[in-house]
């Protein structure tokens, strides 16, 4: 056994941790995200949801503190580019194969990372060499490997002592992650010869998962659909009264509660009750005096994506080398559905995408052995919709509401509406947003005698769009 201290780094007060190659390769990860790598690393915090992270979730990975900074206060970089959303939240997340470095900068900065006010991870993608390489994969989630849990157990206890006559809702869970990553020279026999010279990387990696969406939401019952609350108690058991908003006293401000607590069936809204026609009925009896969460859903849902990362390195000369990247990671997703029968269904991700994008180029110039010229660039993009299928052209006229107030929309939909301890009803607009990140940083190495200067500077576009029309009420 041998060991050697380590060197006192007297070029640079920056303190860095990185993960080792075997470590990026090997080390178990739930998602192969390698953000989650990060996390275990010195002055790192990870805070809220610790589940399973896919490739496409950047708005999880993007909750860590770094040397006690504040959340979402931390610079990401892919190949020295910027992968930062105009929100500070991640941009891409590269695959595991495609990496070479993973590594965190916890405090002390460079000048070149000043625009943060926690950390800064830093990951290196793979380049070729003369020799091909390559690596294929396959990672499976099963139900058959997998616990069922407390929460989703007893929500199927509830729903099978309700119905015990009704099919077994499906609970099937499949995630199939699989890839490969290949690099090596550009060769084309007796055409092209790039061993020492250009070299290539590419990486795919691609996700199929199918899973019970298990949601328990309140829903109202017959009777109350009906006009008729006498059975309403809070969970403590106490009755919750019912005023006629029609009875208030204009001076003391006071409301006469409904007889019975039932509300006269000619006091009901058209509009009201025709909304009412379209909710199922609950499926269970639900939990406690309250009877709240009297309904679930196991509709499966399912999500998938198809990213790519290729990565070309050309050595022009002896004095000057540069290199292009590109990655995609466009996700498709339809979840939540918790009835899908008709047009009041209130899922916003039925469906949802995400796409985000990472371009990166590099060109370094040995202009003497002590100068070092070197102009790098790119953009992150990333791209958000969420929608609903069931009720896009849907005419509200249809429900009572008058031609004078539709008339005035833009486009015909399912309203959406907020109803207190339940259920929303519908969702409203689909909304959409884009951002881009854009970055150019021409930097100068310099020797001079016993000292060494780096000078440079970067400039930054950010923009930023979003569609979400807004909601009124009547």
């Amino acid at each position: 056994m041998t060991a050697s201290a380590s060197l006192l780094q007297t070029e640079t007060a920056t303190r860095a941790h990185t993960v080792e190659t075997t470590l990026i390769q090997k080390a178990p990860n739930n998602g192969r995200n390698p953000f989650l790598l990060t996390h275990a690393l010195p002055g790192v915090t990870k805070t809220g949801y610790w589940g399973s992270a896919e490739l496409y979730a950047y708005g999880q990975v993007s909750g860590v503190s770094i040397g006690g900074g504040k959340v979402k206060e931390n610079e990401s970089l892919i190949d020295g580019v910027t992968d930062t959303r105009p929100s500070r939240d991640v941009g891409f997340i590269p695959a595991l194969d495609s990496l070479a470095e993973v590594s965190v900068q916890t405090n002390v900065y460079d000048a070149q990372f000043s625009r943060t006010g926690g950390g800064v991870n830093v990951f290196g993608t793979k380049s070729g060499t003369n020799a091909l390489h390559g690596a294929m994969y396959e990672h499976l989630k099963h139900e058959k490997l997998n616990a069922l849990g407390w929460a989703n157990a007893k929500a199927l206890a509830q729903f099978r002592a309700a119905n015990p006559t009704a099919a077994q809702p499906n609970l099937k869970f499949r995630n199939n992650t699989f890839g490969a990553e290949f690099d090596g020279p550009v060769y084309i026999p007796k055409v092209f010869d790039g061993r020492n010279r250009m070299f290539f990387m590419i990486s795919y990696e691609g996700l199929q998962e199918r899973h019970p969406s298990g949601q328990q939401i309140t829903l109202p019952t017959a009777a109350q659909l009906g006009g008729d609350f006498s059975q309403l108690v809070d969970n403590n058991g106490r009755p919750i009264t019912i005023y006629d908003p029609l009875s208030t006293d204009a001076v003391t401000g006071n409301r006469t509660a409904f007889p019975g607590n039932r509300i006269p069936a000619n006091r009901i809204n058209p509009v009201s009750k025709n909304i009412a026609a379209l909710l199922p009925p609950p499926n269970t009896a639900g939990n406690g005096l309250a009877q709240t969460g009297n309904f679930i859903s196991t509709i499966p849902a399912k999500n998938s994506y198809n990213q790519w990362i290729g990565k070309l390195d050309y050595k022009i000369n002896a004095k000057n080398s540069v290199f292009f990247r590109h990655g995609e990671t466009p996700w498709e997703n339809f979840a939540r559905v918790l009835w899908g029968t008709n047009a009041a269904e209130p899922s916003t991700e039925a469906p949802s995408t995400r796409r985000a994008l990472s371009y990166g180029a590099d060109w370094t110039s040995v202009i003497t052995p002590a100068l070092v010229f070197n102009l790098r660039g790119g953009l992150s993009r990333t791209e958000n919709f969420g929608g609903n299928i069931y009720g896009v052209g849907y005419d509200p006229r249809q429900l009572g509401f008058s031609n004078a107030l539709v008339s005035q929309f833009d486009a015909l939909l399912f309203p959406r509406m907020d109803v207190r301890n339940y259920t929303q009803i519908g969702t409203g607009a689909p909304s959409t947003d884009a951002s881009d990140s854009w970055s150019l940083q021409p930097n100068i190495s310099w020797i001079v005698g016993r000292h060494s200067l780096k000078i440079g500077t970067e400039f930054r576009l950010y923009n930023q769009n979003n569609i979400s029309p807004g909601m009124a009420s009547e």
